[in-house]
């Protein structure tokens, strides 16, 4: 039978053991459906319709979600310019890329750019989500000529100072201090579509966008 000393030894070692915090992690899924045109006029026209995807974790880490995720691309793109230049197409363009992420507390959905059915809930937070490309990751192949467009299947990669990427279609993905807003449910998974222009189009400038869909799913993970 252990001795009463062996017994209060135990206890206090258990009573000042650290105790283990669980993390606060989640996992992202986002899916972004287009089809848009381009009309400068004279100068040029151009279409785009594709799939632009990120899948990921992020964790909670000194008041912010930071994580990378895997973002990919299926586009097909053509452009005509003035007297041809510049005209390229139809090019079909797939690839992936790593991205480090930071998500960061708002007060909800942006309404200028976002139409959002949701039972508020199901919510308790939102986050805007800033995206650069991982550190210590290049898009392949890299650049031939270093300081002009590098252009592969007719399509721009995006050069940013946080680095260079994918040719994301939506500007959200690429804009520094964060741009893409989604829900973070209290416990569970949260299933929702952002359907600001799912049918009829938005003109933008040069830019009409027929169709632009995000299928969104965030998860509180154990």
């Amino acid at each position: 039978m252990p001795s009463k000393k062996l017994c209060l030894l135990f206890l206090a070692v258990t009573l000042n053991a650290p105790v283990a915090l669980a993390q606060d992690r989640i996992r992202i899924s986002i899916k972004n459906e287009y089809n848009t045109t381009l009309d400068f006029g004279v100068l040029g026209k151009g279409s785009r319709e594709g799939t632009d995807t990120a899948d990921g974790v992020l964790e909670f880490q000194a008041g912010e979600y930071k994580g990378i995720v895997t973002a990919w691309v299926s586009s097909t793109q053509t452009l005509a310019g003035l007297g041809g230049v510049g005209s390229c197409g139809p090019g079909t363009y797939r690839n992936s890329q790593q991205l480090q992420v930071v998500g960061r507390s708002v007060s909800g959905f942006n309404p200028a750019v976002q139409t959002v059915t949701l039972n508020p809930a199901t919510s308790t937070e939102y986050l805007s989500l800033e995206f650069v490309p991982a550190p210590g990751t290049a898009l392949q192949p890299p650049n031939p000529d270093p300081g002009q467009d590098h252009v592969i299947d007719c399509h721009t990669m995006i050069e940013t100072e946080a680095g260079t990427f994918l040719p994301l279609n939506d500007s959200r993905w690429t804009m520094e201090g964060g741009g893409y807003i989604v829900a973070l449910p209290s416990s569970g998974t949260i299933n929702y579509t952002d359907d600001t222009v799912s049918a009829g189009g938005a003109q933008i400038g040069p830019f009409k966008v027929k169709k632009s869909i995000w299928t969104i799913q965030v998860e509180r993970l154990p």
